[in-house]
Protein backbone atom coordinates (compact mmCIF):
# COMPACT_ATOMS: atom_id res chain seq x y z
CA UNK A 1 0.00 0.00 0.00
CA UNK A 2 1.81 3.10 -1.37
CA UNK A 3 2.18 5.90 1.85
CA UNK A 4 0.26 8.57 1.41
CA UNK A 5 2.23 11.97 1.74
CA UNK A 6 0.74 15.33 2.84
CA UNK A 7 1.68 18.63 2.77
CA UNK A 8 2.56 20.96 6.17
CA UNK A 9 -0.64 22.46 4.73
CA UNK A 10 -2.90 19.73 4.46
CA UNK A 11 -1.03 18.50 8.17
CA UNK A 12 -2.13 21.72 9.72
CA UNK A 13 -6.16 21.24 8.96
CA UNK A 14 -6.30 17.69 9.88
CA UNK A 15 -4.41 18.87 13.21
CA UNK A 16 -7.09 21.75 13.69
CA UNK A 17 -9.67 19.40 12.68
CA UNK A 18 -8.79 17.11 15.17
CA UNK A 19 -8.31 19.64 17.80
CA UNK A 20 -12.08 20.96 17.27
CA UNK A 21 -13.81 18.01 17.64
CA UNK A 22 -12.00 17.09 20.65
CA UNK A 23 -13.19 20.42 21.57
CA UNK A 24 -16.78 19.65 20.94
CA UNK A 25 -17.08 16.05 22.33
CA UNK A 26 -15.29 17.74 25.96
CA UNK A 27 -16.88 21.33 26.64
CA UNK A 28 -16.74 20.38 30.40
CA UNK A 29 -13.11 19.35 30.53
CA UNK A 30 -12.43 22.59 28.70
CA UNK A 31 -14.35 24.72 30.84
CA UNK A 32 -12.71 23.38 33.86
CA UNK A 33 -9.10 23.63 32.61
CA UNK A 34 -9.56 27.42 31.68
CA UNK A 35 -11.15 27.69 35.25
CA UNK A 36 -8.39 26.53 37.33
CA UNK A 37 -5.23 27.95 34.89
CA UNK A 38 -7.30 31.40 34.11
CA UNK A 39 -4.60 33.10 35.93
CA UNK A 40 -1.32 31.23 34.50
CA UNK A 41 -2.94 31.80 31.30
CA UNK A 42 -3.55 35.56 31.41
CA UNK A 43 -0.06 36.13 32.24
CA UNK A 44 1.07 33.55 29.25
CA UNK A 45 -1.44 35.68 26.97
CA UNK A 46 -0.38 39.13 28.42
CA UNK A 47 3.52 38.69 27.96
CA UNK A 48 2.90 37.54 24.34
CA UNK A 49 1.09 40.69 23.79
CA UNK A 50 4.01 42.56 25.13
CA UNK A 51 6.62 40.37 23.51
CA UNK A 52 4.69 41.05 20.01
CA UNK A 53 3.04 44.26 20.04
CA UNK A 54 3.57 45.07 16.05
CA UNK A 55 1.53 41.97 15.76
CA UNK A 56 -0.98 42.47 18.05
CA UNK A 57 -1.85 45.81 16.32
CA UNK A 58 -1.66 44.63 13.21
CA UNK A 59 -4.51 41.80 14.24
CA UNK A 60 -6.47 44.24 16.10
CA UNK A 61 -6.62 46.65 12.93
CA UNK A 62 -7.69 43.81 10.28
CA UNK A 63 -10.38 42.71 13.20
CA UNK A 64 -11.77 46.03 12.50
CA UNK A 65 -11.42 47.00 9.34
CA UNK A 66 -13.55 43.59 8.78
CA UNK A 67 -15.49 44.43 11.93
CA UNK A 68 -17.25 47.99 11.55
CA UNK A 69 -20.60 47.51 13.25
CA UNK A 70 -19.24 45.70 16.01
CA UNK A 71 -16.58 48.38 16.69
CA UNK A 72 -19.13 50.81 16.53
CA UNK A 73 -21.02 48.89 18.85
CA UNK A 74 -18.23 48.23 21.56
CA UNK A 75 -17.44 51.96 21.11
CA UNK A 76 -20.96 52.83 22.16
CA UNK A 77 -20.80 50.63 24.97
CA UNK A 78 -17.79 51.52 26.54
CA UNK A 79 -18.71 55.22 26.14
CA UNK A 80 -22.30 54.87 28.06
CA UNK A 81 -20.31 53.01 31.07
CA UNK A 82 -17.66 55.64 30.94
CA UNK A 83 -18.80 58.71 29.77
CA UNK A 84 -17.04 60.92 32.38
CA UNK A 85 -14.38 59.42 31.52
CA UNK A 86 -15.08 59.62 27.76
CA UNK A 87 -15.63 63.33 28.23
CA UNK A 88 -12.19 64.01 30.20
CA UNK A 89 -10.27 62.60 27.80
CA UNK A 90 -11.57 64.06 24.51
CA UNK A 91 -11.44 67.62 26.81
CA UNK A 92 -7.31 66.54 27.29
CA UNK A 93 -6.83 65.40 23.79
CA UNK A 94 -8.56 68.68 22.03
CA UNK A 95 -6.13 70.93 24.44
CA UNK A 96 -3.12 69.52 23.00
CA UNK A 97 -4.36 69.84 20.04
CA UNK A 98 -5.20 73.10 20.05
CA UNK A 99 -2.01 73.72 22.22
CA UNK A 100 -0.06 72.43 19.03
CA UNK A 101 -2.22 73.73 16.50
CA UNK A 102 -3.03 77.21 17.43
CA UNK A 103 -3.72 78.65 13.85
CA UNK A 104 -5.59 76.04 13.06
CA UNK A 105 -7.59 76.03 15.77
CA UNK A 106 -8.39 79.81 15.30
CA UNK A 107 -9.48 79.44 12.02
CA UNK A 108 -11.83 76.32 12.75
CA UNK A 109 -13.73 78.33 15.82
CA UNK A 110 -14.44 81.25 13.05
CA UNK A 111 -15.38 79.19 10.45
CA UNK A 112 -17.85 77.60 13.03
CA UNK A 113 -19.19 80.59 14.23
CA UNK A 114 -19.77 82.08 11.15
CA UNK A 115 -21.71 78.82 10.06
CA UNK A 116 -23.55 78.47 13.11
CA UNK A 117 -24.84 82.39 14.03
CA UNK A 118 -27.77 81.15 16.31
CA UNK A 119 -25.95 78.38 18.38
CA UNK A 120 -23.36 81.52 18.90
CA UNK A 121 -26.37 83.80 20.21
CA UNK A 122 -27.60 80.81 22.38
CA UNK A 123 -24.32 80.45 23.80
CA UNK A 124 -23.92 83.99 24.52
CA UNK A 125 -27.51 84.00 26.41
CA UNK A 126 -26.45 80.68 28.36
CA UNK A 127 -23.35 82.71 29.56
CA UNK A 128 -25.07 85.68 30.55
CA UNK A 129 -27.82 83.84 32.08
CA UNK A 130 -25.24 82.13 34.30
CA UNK A 131 -23.71 85.78 35.18
CA UNK A 132 -27.01 86.57 36.41
CA UNK A 133 -27.53 83.39 38.49
CA UNK A 134 -30.96 82.33 36.34
CA UNK A 135 -31.87 79.11 34.94
CA UNK A 136 -31.12 78.26 31.34
CA UNK A 137 -32.02 75.44 29.10
CA UNK A 138 -30.17 75.10 25.63
CA UNK A 139 -32.96 75.21 22.80
CA UNK A 140 -32.73 75.58 18.88
CA UNK A 141 -33.32 79.83 17.79
CA UNK A 142 -34.79 78.94 14.94
CA UNK A 143 -37.34 76.71 16.46
CA UNK A 144 -38.47 79.41 18.67
CA UNK A 145 -39.49 81.67 15.50
CA UNK A 146 -41.07 78.46 13.92
CA UNK A 147 -43.16 78.08 17.21
CA UNK A 148 -43.89 81.99 16.80
CA UNK A 149 -44.68 81.50 13.37
CA UNK A 150 -42.84 83.81 12.35
CA UNK A 151 -44.94 86.52 14.31
CA UNK A 152 -43.34 89.40 16.04
CA UNK A 153 -44.21 89.19 19.32
CA UNK A 154 -43.98 92.63 20.15
CA UNK A 155 -45.94 94.25 17.10
CA UNK A 156 -47.90 91.17 16.45
CA UNK A 157 -46.30 91.70 13.17
CA UNK A 158 -45.12 89.51 10.67
CA UNK A 159 -41.02 89.20 9.97
CA UNK A 160 -39.25 88.37 6.85
CA UNK A 161 -37.19 85.44 7.25
CA UNK A 162 -34.76 86.78 4.84
CA UNK A 163 -33.83 89.65 6.34
CA UNK A 164 -30.38 89.30 8.35
CA UNK A 165 -28.85 90.81 11.41
CA UNK A 166 -28.07 94.19 11.75
CA UNK A 167 -31.56 95.43 9.20
CA UNK A 168 -33.82 96.81 11.86
CA UNK A 169 -36.83 94.50 10.70
CA UNK A 170 -34.46 91.22 10.56
CA UNK A 171 -35.61 88.71 13.25
CA UNK A 172 -34.28 88.42 17.10
CA UNK A 173 -34.61 86.50 20.35
CA UNK A 174 -36.50 88.47 23.09
CA UNK A 175 -36.49 87.65 26.25
CA UNK A 176 -39.77 88.70 27.73
CA UNK A 177 -38.70 88.91 31.16
CA UNK A 178 -35.21 90.52 30.73
CA UNK A 179 -32.17 88.33 32.34
CA UNK A 180 -31.22 91.41 34.40
CA UNK A 181 -34.20 91.25 35.92
CA UNK A 182 -33.93 87.75 36.80
CA UNK A 183 -35.66 86.23 33.74
CA UNK A 184 -34.61 82.72 32.97
CA UNK A 185 -33.17 81.51 29.84
CA UNK A 186 -35.87 78.94 28.80
CA UNK A 187 -38.26 78.21 25.96
CA UNK A 188 -41.27 79.84 28.24
CA UNK A 189 -39.86 82.86 28.70
CA UNK A 190 -38.41 84.14 25.01
CA UNK A 191 -40.38 84.83 21.88
CA UNK A 192 -39.75 86.37 18.01
CA UNK A 193 -39.63 89.67 18.03
CA UNK A 194 -38.16 92.06 15.38
CA UNK A 195 -34.58 93.78 16.05
CA UNK A 196 -36.54 97.37 16.50
CA UNK A 197 -39.07 95.87 18.50
CA UNK A 198 -36.59 94.38 20.99
CA UNK A 199 -34.20 97.24 20.98
CA UNK A 200 -37.04 99.67 21.63
CA UNK A 201 -38.48 97.63 24.46
CA UNK A 202 -35.27 96.41 25.92
CA UNK A 203 -35.90 99.48 28.44
CA UNK A 204 -39.23 99.03 28.95
CA UNK A 205 -40.68 96.76 31.80
CA UNK A 206 -41.87 93.23 31.98
CA UNK A 207 -43.70 91.60 29.52
CA UNK A 208 -46.48 88.32 29.28
CA UNK A 209 -44.40 85.23 30.41
CA UNK A 210 -45.20 82.71 27.67
CA UNK A 211 -47.35 79.64 29.23
CA UNK A 212 -46.10 76.69 26.71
Amino acid sequence: MAKIILTDEERRNRRIARCKAWRERNPDKIISYNTANAEKRAIQINKWQQENKDRVKHNVREWAKANPDKVKKKKQKWYEAHKDEAKIKAAARTKVWREANTERAKKAVISWMKANPDKVKNHHAIRRARKYNVSAEKFSIKDIFDRDKWICGLCKKKVNKKLKYPHPLSASLDHILPLSLKGSHTRKNVQLAHLLCNEKAHIGGIKQTRLF
